[in-house]
């Protein structure tokens, strides 16, 4: 109840704040800038409406909040505080950004002789109506942090502060870096596009990107400044937050950066072959687009890779810098073999064609194309598909766990997934057309379309093959290794005074890891200490630790294997994090936790479904996909250009 209580509580209070703010910058606008209000009358009576609305509503329900944190630590140290007092300052200090972005867009405009009105960023607007906005929200933005800093010294180890500080400074570090990325890249147009008459799109160009420079290079760079001095503590340099950021932006820099140097060969190839007829400078001006997002997107993967590199290492354990490198390895190397198939693909196409047409003359387009995805894919592919295939090579603990990885795996049937479905799909449309000739009137382009379609299917076969070969290969060389390494991982069982859960314990494990060495302590264990000694694993039930026996005390601090403790219901007794079950799927849960600590893996325990992490979960979803849907939008706009 208080959850939700306090949800209701700080959402009102930043809905009305908003309105506040924006009600109060429409009124000063119908006092100090009249002009470019079209109806003033509406505004006036709407501002004034909203304030004498808003102000109440918001003074209500902050005062609450702000009461109930004085008078509770619980309140004052609730994430939804710590998310509130994070947003407001961000949800003000962006429309500050874009008026301070509308005014110099404006003045640089004005400063080359062009109508004000053109401008990118606030075309419409005036510098009054800019600095209303900037005045009121920066009221707002500086109490805010004054509060907040207050929080901060109430409690300096807030780790929900903490929390939301560190996304807080990510956020305005990659909004600075679009900011900075984008106005470089109007600039790099302008310069790479043929001087015209002064007043045309290259000089709105130039004006933005000169807006935009000034405004995201401080934005970014105080933010990277920040995040870069922050790393010294453990908790922000092996943050999750700070892994995923510098993932995105490598793999945006890698994905742009190919994508339009691809278009670039492509057209390259067209000039080649007298399929388009360029002269160098007007080369330059056609794909200006295309080489200032090179040069911009190439050096975010350039810088961002380096540092992503870093954030690796910083990782304590080897296992999981390796899992990261993977997968950084895996999604490059998919890409390219996808790029490398279609470019393949293409390719036969193009030469069968002129096969059957006799030239290669009136397919120098699709040739273009294909030697471009080529030159793309074949690298990426190799490259990182190599590096992947390395770390399988070794016959040690990091070996076996590249080998039997569930990224690995997932690569792999994957691959195999399309494979078989496209030569499925493409065996029986081959087929299909054979009997339609045979059953029907034999077409005049037969022989073409049963070659074209031929070549889809062993091309699907060949990689079907090749992948197929290569999961076997990991099953055969994963399989001795495995079995040598749980032959030598022996489990030991301390029996309670419930024998049959011991016994339950045995079999469930046997029954998952058949060629694990398992059994239960049969004597007491003052003489059983060699064989404890010898085990790698004890399993003990929590009846025995709750109140241990001297000799139990004595065998544990002499003991350096590893420890699983089997939770038990006992009186009084609660144990957190863990979730009621029944017996039979505590016994499954054990034998898997069992077969993980054998592999050398890290044992992942079912944990309570939080409700709200679950939304949480769907609203970071959703959002991905819209990011995702915007990626895929601009490249194809490279496309289009």
């Amino acid at each position: 109840m208080k959850t939700i209580r306090r949800f209701y509580f700080y959402l009102l209070s930043l809905i009305s704040v908003q309105v506040v703010i924006w009600a109060v910058v429409n009124l000063l606008r119908t006092i100090f800038d009249r002009s470019t209000v079209t109806f003033a009358v509406d505004w006036l009576a709407g501002g004034i409406a909203f304030v004498a609305v808003g102000v109440p509503i918001f003074w209500l329900h902050w005062t609450t909040v702000q009461r109930d944190a004085h008078r509770e630590e619980e309140e004052a140290c609730s994430r939804i505080r710590g998310l509130y007092l994070y947003a407001t300052p961000l949800a003000t200090g962006i429309p500050i950004t874009y008026a301070v972005l509308a005014i110099l867009n404006r003045l640089f405009v004005k400063w080359m002789g062009l109508p004000v009105t053109t401008s990118a960023v606030g075309g419409a607007q005036t510098n009054i109506d800019n600095l209303i906005a900037i005045a009121a929200n920066l009221i707002v933005l500086v109490y805010f942090w004054r509060v907040l800093q207050q929080d901060w010294k109430i409690n300096p180890n807030h780790e929900n502060l903490m929390d939301f500080s560190r996304l807080h400074r990510y956020i305005w570090m990659v909004y600075g870096l679009g900011l900075l990325i984008f106005g470089v890249q109007q600039i790099l147009r302008f310069i790479f596009s043929v001087p015209q008459d002064f007043g045309s799109v290259p000089e709105m160009v130039l004006a933005t990107g000169l807006a935009l420079i000034p405004v995201g290079l401080p934005i970014f760079g105080k933010a990277w400044l920040v995040i870069q001095k922050s790393l010294s503590e453990k908790n922000e340099s092996r943050s999750s937050l700070r892994l995923v950021v510098l993932f995105v932006l490598t793999l945006l820099g890698v994905g742009f950066s190919l994508s339009v140097l691809g278009i670039l060969l492509a057209n390259v190839f067209r000039w080649i072959f007298q399929v388009d007829s360029w002269r160098l400078i007007s080369f330059m001006d056609q794909f200006a687009t295309q080489w200032a997002v090179l040069i911009t997107m190439g050096l975010v993967w350039g810088y961002f890779r380096r540092e992503l590199k870093f954030a690796i290492t910083d990782q304590d354990d080897i296992f999981h810098q390796a899992g990261i490198h993977r997968i950084y390895h895996s999604i490059l190397s998919f890409a390219g073999l996808v790029v490398s198939f279609l470019g393949l693909l293409l390719l036969l196409g193009t030469i069968i064609e002129s096969i059957f047409n006799l030239s290669i003359g009136n397919n120098a387009a699709s040739l273009s194309d294909a030697l471009a995805l080529l030159l793309i894919g074949l690298p990426l592919w190799l490259i990182y598909w190599q590096q992947i295939q390395l770390e399988t090579t070794g016959f040690d603990e990091m070996g076996t766990a590249a080998r039997t990885s569930l990224l690995r795996k997932a690569y792999l049937y994957l691959a195999l997934f399309a494979t078989v479905v496209g030569a499925m799909l493409s065996t029986g449309w081959w087929i299909y057309g054979i009997l339609n000739a045979l059953l029907g009137q034999m077409p005049s382009d037969f022989w073409l379309n049963f070659n074209l379609q031929l070549r889809i299917a062993i091309l699907f076969a060949i990689f079907l093959v090749y992948h197929l070969r290569i999961l076997r290969a990991d099953g055969r060389g994963a399989q001795p290794a495995k079995e040598a390494e749980r032959s030598e991982f022996s489990v030991l069982v301390l029996p309670s005074e419930d024998s049959s859960v011991s016994n339950q314990l045995v079999k469930a494990i046997q029954l998952k890891s058949p060629d694990l060495p398992v059994s239960i302590l049969q004597m007491e264990l003052t003489k059983s200490l060699d064989a404890i000694n010898l085990a790698r694993l004890l399993l003990i039930p929590s009846s025995l630790l709750t109140n241990p026996s001297e000799e139990l005390q004595m065998v544990l601090q002499n003991y350096t294997g590893k420890i699983l403790v089997i939770p038990e219901e006992q009186e009084n007794w609660h144990w957190l994090g863990t979730v009621s079950r029944d017996q039979k799927l505590l016994m499954q849960e054990v034998a898997i936790t069992v077969q993980q600590l054998s592999e050398n893996k890290t044992p992942r325990t079912s944990a309570p479904s939080n409700p709200w992490m679950i939304v949480a979960y769907i609203l970071a979803g959703l959002f991905l996909l819209e990011i995702v849907l915007l990626i895929i939008t601009a490249l194809v706009n490279l496309f289009l250009v």
